[in-house]
């Protein structure tokens, strides 16, 4: 899987160099840290970005096209793949990782380098330097440090100093790679047992035509546990779709029919526009991306939608 990549068996310090564009580390752990809407932001500034997304592009070659196909926060997948691969399913066990990324410590990030990819040790540090964020160097004012102790005691002194940034264009990906191991042991739970499993960042969902039993689901809890990670347990819970709607990350499974459609906000913000066209008001929506989205999830709201857009 990894042999073709440009970091497979990288030994020289100078190779990297020449990869990233770089010839300092300078612009190592430079993060704009704030609170947006309850949720602590992690940005990377614009050099440690650039670096970054350089990263990012050089990992997606060969890569994740040759990740598991369940695996939907990979290029070339999404988020609608990921809701649209359960739609036959009437039974669910949606399961979310709590602070997923902080609970990702540098040295995951470290150990897929120089054992996965099999790089030098320096190269792993110098990768983890660039590709984690460190806390305790950043100056952070009182709120949100206050955030970060409350996120420590919420899941129990998982969040780590050293961690993945939640702002960092290589997190989703890192995510992923870090994890492959705990989630080709999920799969193996999900396959011997006639499940469908499915993985977009730190929401993993399990399905079937039949009731998912409670040792599956502690087998799949105690996999979570023995990997160091928390369940979410206000989001995680066993659904049926003979009784209510099911959510998939944006993808509404119908009650009792598998028919497939949207989330409400989305429809609401699309009458929203077509009710203001109507009275020529301008207004900030990006009809075209929320139109496509649409049509890939359910072509009758398309249709339903498109004859007043177009």
């Amino acid at each position: 899987m990894y042999k073709k990549n440009a970091f497979y068996n990288l030994k020289s310090v100078k190779k990297l160099f020449s990869y990233l564009y770089i010839d300092n580390l300078d612009f190592v752990n430079d993060y704009i840290v704030y609170i947006h809407k309850g949720r602590l932001i992690e940005e990377s500034g614009k050099q440690l970005k650039k670096v970054q997304k350089r990263i990012l592009k050089l990992l997606n070659y060969n890569i994740s096209g040759m990740m598991p196909k369940y695996v939907y926060s990979k290029k070339g997948s999404s988020w609608i793949d990921n809701g649209l691969s359960h739609k036959d399913s009437i039974h669910f066990y949606k399961l979310d990782i709590s602070k997923f990324y902080p609970s990702i410590g540098r040295e995951r990030v470290f150990y897929f380098f120089y054992y996965k990819m099999k790089t030098s040790k320096d190269v792993a540090n110098i990768l983890a330097d660039i590709l984690s964020v460190d806390i305790k160097s950043l100056e952070l004012n009182n709120d949100v440090l206050n955030l970060y102790n409350e996120l420590k005691l919420s899941t129990n002194g998982k969040i780590k100093r050293n961690h993945l940034p939640t702002g960092a264009p290589t997190s989703a990906i890192l995510s992923i790679l870090v994890n492959l191991d705990m989630f080709y042991e999920l799969n193996q739970v999900a396959n011997l047992n006639g499940l469908i499993f499915s993985v977009y960042i730190d929401d993993l969902t399990f399905s079937s035509k039949y009731k998912i039993g409670n040792n599956i689901v502690s087998k799949i809890n105690n996999i979570i546990n023995k990997n160091k990670y928390n369940i979410n347990k206000h989001k995680s819970k066993t659904l049926n779709n003979n009784r209510e709607n099911i959510l998939i990350t944006g993808v509404v499974i119908k009650k009792q029919s598998n028919k497939i459609t949207i989330k409400n906000k989305l429809s609401k913000n699309i009458y929203l526009y077509i009710k203001n066209k109507e009275q020529n008001k301008a207004i900030p929506i990006n009809i075209e991306g929320m139109i496509n989205t649409v049509k890939q999830i359910s072509k009758k709201d398309y249709n339903r939608f498109n004859k007043y857009i177009s």
